[in-house]
């Protein structure tokens, strides 16, 4: 993991697991990851680092940041940044590039989109210069025939100029670094893009931070493309996804209608703890008010949890608090996602 970025994912207020930070720019996605993202405020930079091979040696790091003296273990999970290592931290936070168009609700398969994208790009290219003895852009079976039947259906309906004035428009929308950084990212005729080396040498940024400008570029196109070219709208098939995932809105919408735990369980073939998982998710996700709190935690349950934890911060609660009640951890931690909102 990059030194500054780890820096940049601690806190001098919130003691923090290591290993928890790393699953989660790994994209992990069990509840207890997603849990303490939500408590650490980063669940934006969930699954950033999935494809970035930089997420290694974080222990060496951090006994790097403890020797610098920009970071203490609070605890032999947990670490906090030093008044020296918050003063790095708002230094870096000017000076270091992270990514600034990720959303909380939606995940997007940046990887598919640009593989499309720069083939759809060599294609046109290639074909303005009447060349088809070329090797394509790497992409899977599925995308390569979607940008193949793409292609034959437009090709005779002014194809490269359509190409050419969405991306000159697209371009118009972005700073002039940026801009000529994406221009330099296109495959086409003799041109194969600039590495993230090379563009990390060019424009004077670290690669990691020329990875995360990578990711604001794409995610801006898929927006761009959504909202004003209905020419390319087939591009974003399968691209934006909702962070929650299918089978916990399933279960979400079952809850809603009704159903009990154990009755959605029994409908799907599936364990009460996979049904409540999913509730957790939904609730780590939804707003206070799109979460039926209500129909899981009974008013003696929260009057109780409030006796608790009255005045603790939520962070420091411990489970075992609750050794001589009838809550279960699900309630407890759905207590302290309903808190923590």
């Amino acid at each position: 993991m990059n030194k500054k970025l780890l820096l940049l994912m601690l806190s001098n207020k919130q003691p923090r697991r290591l290993k928890l930070i790393k699953n989660l720019l790994d994209g992990k996605k069990t509840v207890s990851t997603l849990f303490w993202g939500s408590r650490y405020h980063m669940l934006d930079y969930s699954g950033i680092m999935k494809h970035f091979d930089s997420i290694k040696n974080e222990d060496k790091i951090i006994n790097e940041l403890i020797k610098y003296g920009y970071v203490f273990p609070y605890d032999k999970y947990q670490y906090k940044l030093t008044n020296k290592g918050k003063t790095k931290k708002d230094s870096l936070i000017e000076s270091f590039y992270l990514p600034k168009e990720l959303s909380y609700g939606f995940d997007y398969d940046i990887e598919e989109f640009k593989s499309r994208f720069l083939l759809l790009i060599q294609v046109a290219s290639e074909y303005s210069y009447n060349n088809s003895s070329y090797y394509p852009v790497q992409a899977d079976f599925y995308d390569t025939n979607l940008i193949k039947a793409f292609f034959h259906k437009h090709k005779n309906d002014n194809f490269v100029d359509k190409i050419y004035n969405i991306i000159n428009s697209f371009l118009a929308t972005l700073d002039k670094e940026r801009a000529s950084i994406f221009a330099n990212l296109m495959i086409g005729h003799d041109n194969y893009g600039l590495t993230y080396e090379q563009l990390s040498k060019q424009y004077n940024y670290s690669q990691l931070e020329i990875y995360f400008i990578n990711i604001d570029l794409w995610i801006l196109l898929i927006r761009f493309i959504k909202n004003n070219s209905s020419f390319l709208k087939i591009l974003l098939k399968n691209i934006v996804k909702n962070k929650i995932n299918e089978s916990a809105k399933r279960t979400f919408n079952e809850l809603n209608s009704g159903l009990k735990i154990s009755s959605i369980a029994k409908k799907y073939n599936l364990k009460e703890s996979t049904i409540k998982e999913h509730l957790l998710e939904n609730a780590i996700f939804l707003s206070a008010t799109e979460f039926p709190y209500n129909k899981l935690l009974s008013t003696a349950n929260i009057s109780y949890l409030n006796k608790t934890y009255l005045q603790q911060p939520i962070d420091l609660w411990k489970f075992s608090k609750l050794n001589d009640s009838n809550i279960d951890f699900f309630k407890f931690r759905l207590y302290q996602i309903m808190r923590s909102k």
